[in-house]
């Protein structure tokens, strides 16, 4: 008899699989506020999300350190965000009054300003670059967006629930960048060539370099890059297409199929870590749908295109 059964208890749900529509979603993210920054504003995403860290935290003054810690950056890049901020006037920095090494910091009302055009500047971006055309869609994503305004880590107590777009778009470039260290470090691969090696094995077919590059939101000079890369390591080979001599595809090859399992393995750990756990039940449902019914939604629109050349294909010699 099990030991839940025993005790009486129901066993806990296994975390969702942290698959490709995930990273797909987190790369989306990404671009989106990337986007709505160059729209609106001369900082980048780690500036922004300094910024958005003081906003929550206002009026409490917080120290550069503490920032840092919770956004997970090293000081050096935490010192330059600060000086941006403050060159620019979105932020003022004083020495602590117990501890004058210690250099706090305060939003100021051009702060705060500038993270109300921002965060307009990406909930135009969301609505505009997202599948919102499907109502079902557009349900999805709103639902995404204020259950991950509540995932962000807080410097204060008080919780703050305006512009949950950026609350949730920083927290997943947070989140993101956790899952990509772990994966590069435990796989010894980059996370786009583990990203790569992952959709091979969903897929189980060969995949144009082309066709990599769109249903990963990558630039296919980039992928042609990491393709060459994994080649040279032996986890892929690459093929043509005697009817197109520009088709090149990859198809994973027996060691790359080993190196599937370990990135497979390795992704969910770093997502029941960093992603899942951090979730209540409603939180994870939103996210899960987002991956298993948006990203899926449109990995299936892309995949029926590709698919009537692949009996055709060759080695390469």
């Amino acid at each position: 008899m099990s030991s839940a059964a025993s005790t009486g208890t129901a066993p806990q749900p296994a975390a969702p699989t942290l698959d490709s529509t995930y990273f797909i979603s987190f790369e989306m993210s990404h671009n989106t506020l990337k986007r709505a920054l160059k729209k609106a504003s001369t900082l980048n995403i780690t500036q922004y999300r300094v910024l958005m860290k003081l906003f929550f935290a206002q009026p409490q003054a917080v120290s550069q350190t503490a920032i840092g810690e919770v956004l997970h950056l090293k000081p050096n890049v935490m010192a330059q965000a600060v000086t941006v901020l403050d060159d620019a006037g979105y932020l003022v920095r004083r020495a602590d009054a117990a501890d004058a090494r210690v250099r706090a910091c305060t939003i100021t009302d051009a702060g705060v300003a500038h993270v109300e055009a921002v965060n307009a500047a990406l909930v135009d971006e969301l609505y505009r670059t997202w599948p919102t055309d499907n109502p079902a869609f557009r349900r999805i994503l709103e639902t995404v967006i204020m259950a991950g305004a509540h995932l962000d880590p807080d410097l204060t107590a008080r919780r703050d629930d305006r512009f949950p777009a950026s609350h949730v778009v920083t927290t997943i470039e947070l989140i993101s960048q956790r899952i990509e260290e772990t994966m590069e470090g435990e796989c010894q691969a980059s996370f786009a060539e583990c990203r790569i090696m992952q959709r091979l094995g969903e897929v189980g077919t060969p995949l144009r370099l082309g066709d990599v590059a769109g249903q990963l939101i990558m630039t296919k000079a980039s992928v042609t890059r990491y393709a060459n890369r994994l080649a040279d390591r032996g986890w892929v080979q690459k093929l043509s297409d005697p009817t197109d001599y520009k088709a090149v595809y990859i198809a994973p090859t027996a060691q790359g199929a080993v190196a599937i399992e370990q990135v497979n393995a390795v992704a969910a750990r770093a997502g029941a870590t960093y992603f899942w756990s951090i979730m209540d039940e409603e939180q994870t449902r939103a996210f899960e749908q987002m991956g298993s019914i948006v990203i899926a939604d449109l990995q299936r629109r892309k995949e029926a295109k590709r698919l009537a050349a692949l009996d055709l294909l060759v080695p390469l010699p």
